[in-house]
């Protein structure tokens, strides 16, 4: 039985998917940035935009850009499409990854909370075929699983530098499923399963500053130090007397990773930047994921509107290019992506706002990888203004009147 395992696994790697990454199997491939729409839609960019509210959580100095409280989340939609050297297959993509609140406590402090899916991967597999002596069979593999991340934060700005420093709780699991269920009644049905609970904590410091026209940002999150609970479980259909439970506990390592990003404003309605991040997974203890360390450039130009400029929405572009850690068929697997995003203008002004960013990109190729991801998503942005009194103005709001002429006392 061990061994007709084995060989329907290996004939599974050809055939129909549909979930996130064709390359979940290596680990989580797809990675959320903690940025907001505004970032996302500018090329992924973020780090050093400090010329606005920036909600991004991936640098905690950003808190210092917002003068109220603020909240902002976002939910992405849209479609995956995989491929191979024969055959293309869809599947629709839909998340709620982010939710920030920012909170000014004092002229030049910030608190921040954070929660967003930081990792994610899922892919599913299935088969039907047959095997010489053994007769036809239905094979099916479930990869699913996600780390999240919660955070609290503060933020000091400093004259001109704003620092901040975020405490972070990371929890999720991995799960990997093999059915397989073969049509001679004689062979057992086969269901084995490994499910993999993850949690710790770390920590990420980051630091922004302008000079003239131009901005400066960086960020450091530690290392992710998991705990891991594993269970290991194999079940048999017609006689449970034979399922195994097995379970284990291990640590298992995902990679530190730094960011760095400069900004211009050459002029009142533009913004450019340019950001450089690097996640070092040749320090992971991940197998499939530690050939090399993982670089992401990204670039993206915003248009503000301007009284002399006809065009009164605000809008940004941009393109990225990432070097994923992994490898298949002996080839690195590289991501590259364009963005392009907008504000939706609203009635009540200053009140908060929409915002949608669109990215379309490529991950792997088949000449190289066998297969690639081709995936083209849409956010939907959110932010309100003053969901809580700011403190100033509620300071303002509990003055003590002064008392009327009328009403005083004479003695």
């Amino acid at each position: 039985m061990r061994k007709i395992v084995f060989i329907v696994i290996f004939i599974l790697i050809s055939v129909n998917s549909f979930a996130d990454s064709i390359f979940s199997p290596n680990g989580f491939v797809e990675e959320n940035y903690g940025l907001d729409n505004f970032s996302t839609g500018m090329g992924q960019t973020g780090i050093s935009s400090i010329f606005r509210r920036n909600f991004s959580v991936c640098n905690p100095a950003l808190n210092t850009t917002v003068k109220k409280t603020n909240f902002f989340t976002k939910m992405d939609f849209g479609y995956n499409y995989f491929k191979d050297s024969n055959d293309k297959f869809e599947d629709k993509i839909a998340s709620f990854p982010y939710v920030s609140i920012i909170i000014p406590v004092g002229s030049s402090i910030f608190l921040g909370a954070k929660f967003f899916e930081k990792y994610h991967l899922g892919l599913e597999t299935s088969n039907e075929d047959s095997l010489e002596n053994i007769g036809k069979y239905f094979a099916d593999i479930i990869y699913d699983g996600s780390i999240n991340q919660i955070g609290l934060s503060i933020a000091k700005k400093i004259k001109n530098i704003s620092i901040g420093i975020n405490y972070n709780y990371n929890f999720g699991n991995k799960i990997k499923e093999l059915s397989i269920d073969f049509d001679d009644n004689e062979l057992e049905k086969h269901f084995e399963k490994l499910e993999r609970f993850y949690d710790c904590t770390n920590f990420s410091i980051g630091i922004n500053f302008p000079i003239s026209k131009f901005s400066f940002g960086g960020f450091y999150e530690s290392k992710l130090k998991l705990n891991s609970n594993e269970k290991y479980t194999i079940e048999f259909a017609s006689n449970p007397d034979f399922d195994l439970i097995e379970e284990s506990n291990r640590n298992i390592v995902l990679p530190s990773q730094i960011g760095l990003g400069i900004g211009v404003k050459p002029a009142e309605f533009l913004f450019i930047e340019t950001d450089y991040r690097q996640a070092f997974w040749k320090d992971a203890t991940n197998e499939k994921m530690n050939k090399r360390d993982s670089k992401f450039y990204s670039f993206g130009i915003s248009y503000l509107p301007h009284r002399k400029i006809f065009w009164k929405i605000a809008t940004r572009l941009g393109g990225y290019y990432k070097q994923l850690p992994c490898k298949i068929n002996e080839n690195f697997i590289d991501e590259k992506g364009l963005t392009f995003g907008f504000d939706i203008p609203l009635q009540v002004k200053n009140k908060g706002g929409l915002s949608l960013a669109f990215v379309w990109g490529v991950r792997g190729e088949v000449s190289k990888n066998l297969y690639s991801d081709e995936f083209f998503k849409v956010s939907i942005g959110f932010s309100s203004i003053d969901w809580w009194k700011n403190p100033k103005k509620y300071k303002k709001d509990r003055k003590i009147p002064e008392l009327g002429s009328e009403f005083r006392l004479e003695y």
